[in-house]
């Protein structure tokens, strides 16, 4: 802060995210007046409060943490939030131990364990890590359900909670430097970031360990759920229902034009059998000609006056040899 003071004389500072032991020195220092911003959550305490809500008979805890000084302080801050369940909770302490060990440990833990991972930028053996991979091989390894402080880990083996938000931190921040830019006092802010917290939960942890959804806070967002089918195939789906109703529409008119022409044969054919018996029962000698198929129907009137058996089939060329030369041009030949 001298440093800044000395090159910037006169610009307010805003912070974002130092610790709460830095932000009570801040606060009591002569540069108050033109400093103010975010205190670091320590939430420790609320997510094993929201841990033990999802696991009620959880007796002990299993916390990692490795060497590098990132990782000693984010220790104390989950010892800081363990110290209300000293009387109820037995402490496994797999902090400092190198990779290896750790993941043999976390895969045999005794019954009724949950494990709060707080960070790991060095394992006991001095091998670094970037440490949401570190949790991505505890939580594969782990026997029991992993929970962490930070919103970022999210994703990567732990179950969730009400978690430190990144995200509104920073919005935390930029509202503070916005009251300045708009003429406030950095001296006259308040330290925040009480309120840059997040529920939030991992889908496919609650059910690796079957914790149902009512068992989180009322409110809270679930993550990485597998989409439904119909999610998945919304437009597909929609298309295909599309494409049945349509061949089912078709499908129905030509079984019902299909009926109405079975209908109205049959009806041709009443039809065409009333007349013949009409006919045949008047005794009448008539005939017809098919000009298509050239085929002639001729009642047995018609056949006994032109001297032809019942059972005879009639062409045109028959038909024609018993009509006189002078009427063919009349017939239509």
């Amino acid at each position: 802060l001298r440093q800044v003071r000395k090159e910037l004389p006169g610009t307010p500072i805003v912070f974002c995210e130092v610790n709460r032991s830095y932000a009570k020195i801040l606060e009591d220092s002569p540069f108050r007046h033109f400093v103010t911003g975010v205190v670091m959550g320590d939430n420790a305490a609320g997510v094993l409060g929201a841990a033990l809500q999802m696991r009620p008979h959880t007796k002990r805890v299993a916390l990692i943490s490795g060497t590098a000084p990132n990782d000693a302080y984010a220790k104390q801050i989950a010892l800081r939030g363990l110290q209300p369940y000293a009387g109820q909770l037995e402490l496994i302490d797999l902090a400092k131990l190198p990779m290896d060990e750790v993941l043999t440990r976390v895969g045999c833990l005794p019954p009724e364990t949950i494990v709060l991972y707080s960070s790991v930028f060095k394992d006991g053996a001095g091998k670094d890590f970037v440490p949401r991979e570190a949790l991505s091989l505890i939580s594969q390894a782990a026997n029991a359900p992993v929970f962490a402080l930070y919103d970022s880990l999210l994703g990567y083996g732990i179950v969730g909670g009400r978690l430190l938000s990144f995200k509104e931190q920073g919005k935390e921040a930029a509202d503070l430097a916005l009251r300045i830019i708009a003429g406030e006092s950095p001296g006259s802010i308040p330290f925040t970031g009480e309120q840059a917290y997040a529920n939030l939960y991992d889908w496919r942890e609650l059910k690796r360990w079957k914790i149902p959804e009512t068992a989180v806070a009322p409110g809270s967002e679930i993550r990485y759920q597998n989409p439904s089918l119909w999610e998945e195939h919304a437009w597909a789906i929609t298309g295909l229902t599309g494409l049945l109703m349509l061949e089912t529409v078709l499908i129905l008119g030509l079984v019902t034009n299909l009926r109405r022409r079975r209908k109205a044969e049959r009806s041709f054919l009443e039809s065409e059998e009333r007349v013949r018996l009409a006919v045949s029962s008047a005794g009448a000698g008539l005939w017809t000609l098919d000009t298509v198929t050239g085929t002639v129907w001729a009642t047995d009137k018609t056949r006994e006056i032109l001297g032809m058996a019942g059972a005879e089939d009639l062409d045109s060329e028959k038909f024609l040899a018993f009509v006189h030369p002078e009427d063919r041009e009349r017939v239509g030949w």
